[in-house]
């Protein structure tokens, strides 16, 4: 099934169901359209290209669902009591639930409002799945650009003649990365390093020897941390970010090393699925708060 997946509101309603169920994994069967219990799967599927694991969702996400809903009500009375409980670091969920019970009109402000939050953050994931699919269903095109890849590009460690434009790159890269942030957290973002005199990088090279991505990374003892995969916009479809990791991987091989952490790659992200599939597990989540409506 190559079609691209409708979300309708039944199929967002299973997602959702299957997102807040603390008690049991599930998945999407892209071919059925329907959400199913991990273990319920017909057949492997390694490259999750019908069953589409659903994304991680915690209590602190819809935490913050919550305060958000409270900050955009008009409504000051039931905005203060609401602000209460979210503060009150007990029952929070429960007596959130039961208090919109006693207003019609804002319990169904809010269920609209969730849902259409949860919409939103479903449809980026679903988009990345369909960038994801696309890209490793290209057929006999994705043989050949397989091949382009490991005949005509070159992969370098270390190159001068691209060291420049790899620096520019990165730091571009941190400065998309930091620009939501409020100023004075700009400098301090924990998950992103940019590339200093303890990194090392691989470059991808075209044939018309321009740089088409790179991947920098720093090792510390039997450890290898990456810090950016990037490939240059006009380059991107053909897998190049993988291939850089590939590489770089057999160079951490030789190496010595033991274990490679990836740093920085956005939740919705194609290389998430990349990564994921290739036994990587996630281990570091950052928690935001907005204290204040104008960040």
């Amino acid at each position: 099934m190559n079609e691209k997946v409708i979300l309708s509101p039944e199929l967002l309603e299973q997602i959702i169901y299957g997102m807040e169920n603390q008690g049991e994994i599930f998945c999407l069967d892209i071919e059925k359209l329907t959400v199913i219990p991990k273990n319920q799967k017909e057949e492997e599927d390694p490259e999750e290209l019908r069953y589409l694991s659903l994304p991680r969702w915690t209590p602190a996400d819809g935490y913050n669902i919550m305060e958000r809903f409270v900050l955009s009500l008009n409504n000051p009375l039931y905005r203060n009591r609401l602000r209460a409980i979210l503060h009150s670091g007990k029952g929070v969920f429960r007596n959130f639930k039961d208090l919109l019970k006693e207003k019609p009109e804002i319990e169904k402000l809010w269920f609209h409002y969730k849902s259409k939050e949860l919409r939103g953050y479903i449809q980026e994931w679903l988009d990345s799945f369909e960038n994801y699919r696309n890209m490793m269903t290209l057929g006999e095109a994705k043989e050949t650009l397989e091949e382009l890849l490991l005949s005509d590009f070159l992969f370098l460690e270390n190159p001068e003649h691209h060291r420049e434009s790899v620096l520019t790159l990165d730091r571009q890269v941190l400065a998309e990365a930091e620009e939501n942030l409020p100023p004075e957290l700009r400098s301090r973002i924990p998950y992103y390093r940019p590339m200093g005199d303890s990194s090392a990088f691989i470059a991808a090279e075209s044939p018309e020897r321009e740089l088409a991505g790179f991947m920098i990374y720093h090792l510390v003892g039997q450890a290898a941390v990456i810090t950016n995969l990037y490939t240059v916009p006009e380059y991107r479809g053909l897998r190049v970010a993988e291939e850089l990791y590939i590489q770089g991987e057999e160079l951490f091989l030789n190496r010595g090393v033991r274990q490679v952490s990836v740093e920085g790659i956005p939740a919705n992200s194609v290389l998430n699925h990349f990564f994921t599939g290739n036994e990587y597990v996630p281990r570091l989540i950052t928690y935001q708060k907005r204290l204040s409506p104008e960040y």
